[in-house]
């Protein structure tokens, strides 16, 4: 093992550097360090598919708000809004994973002794299928008022 301050080779039993005086790092705190580096970080990043949602997501809300201006009576726009509204806020939670763990950390720490609790796979599991629905929702909504209405007229 090497001395994290000057390099310098150090034996098994040396807890400090014979040069220096630093302080050897445990081999296990070491790997646990490691450990939490890495850990959670893939749940952090939005993959390929998280991607594509969001920009699908984000580029419909508009979409979704001018087609209900456009095409139906003006009393239904509440409900366009309220889809476009869903799909946003489906885009935001697909395609910014690192904020929305953020978020629930602080939901987290406030009502557990958690200091710094890290993403698991079922919360990234839960935050993709959040998405899907809400966005479901949305379209749902949106072809459910638009068919509505033009029956209404």
């Amino acid at each position: 093992m090497h001395c994290t301050k000057c390099g310098n080779i150090l034996n098994k039993t040396e807890l400090k550097c014979r040069f220096c005086g630093q302080e050897k790092l445990c081999s296990m705190e070491v790997e646990k360090n490691v450990d939490r580096a890495l850990k959670g970080t893939d749940y952090l990043r939005p993959s390929a598919l998280d991607n594509i949602m969001k920009w699908v997501c984000l580029i419909s809300a508009p979409v979704f708000l001018v087609l209900g201006i456009l095409m139906t009576d003006k009393r239904f726009i509440f409900a366009f809004i309220v889809a476009a509204g869903l799909s946003t806020f489906s885009g935001i939670w697909a395609g910014y994973p690192n904020k929305v763990w953020t978020i629930t950390k602080h939901a987290i720490a406030k009502h557990a002794i958690i200091k710094d609790p890290d993403p698991t796979s079922l919360w990234s599991f839960r935050r993709k299928a959040a998405y899907w629905v809400f966005y479901g929702f949305a379209v749902s909504l949106f072809f459910f008022t638009l068919s509505y209405s033009s029956i209404l007229q």
